[in-house]
């Protein structure tokens, strides 16, 4: 049976839940800190770049590996990052963190009918503009 995820999928889906915390604005530590509170993703990353890399490596440690795997996970969603204060920020496209935020909204099972389905076609149209650019 083969893995749903692969290391670098699972890290992007941390770092999608992490920008949106953070506001599509983070650094390492904020990572640490999101995988330090669930240790259960933190020990599927571990388990993940085990199989990939043949490798043990802990989360808490080896911050230029950190910085590496980062650094090449948000370069493929579309970001970026830049060096304040000798630490490194990472950042999240505008558009593609109000796709989370619009995504998160529409899926909320708190959400009426009506709200629900406002937050949808938001998306809907946000997806349209999209794909007249591309």
């Amino acid at each position: 049976m083969k893995n749903k995820f692969t290391f670098d999928t699972y890290l992007a889906d941390v770092l999608n839940r992490v920008t949106f915390i953070t506001g599509g604005e983070f650094k390492a530590s904020d990572v640490k800190q999101y995988l330090e509170d669930r240790d259960g993703q933190s020990e599927a990353l571990a388990k993940l770049y085990h199989n990939e890399y043949a490798a043990q490596w802990s989360w808490c440690s080896f911050n230029d590996r950190m910085h590496r795997h980062i650094n090449r996970v948000i370069n493929y969603m579309g970001g970026s990052r830049t060096k304040v204060n000798h630490k490194w920020v990472y950042k999240v496209k505008s558009d593609m963190f109000d796709e989370m935020k619009l995504k998160a909204q529409a899926s909320s099972p708190f959400n009426d009918g009506w709200t629900k389905q406002h937050y949808e076609n938001e998306l809907h149209k946000l997806n349209k503009q999209t794909e007249a650019v591309s």
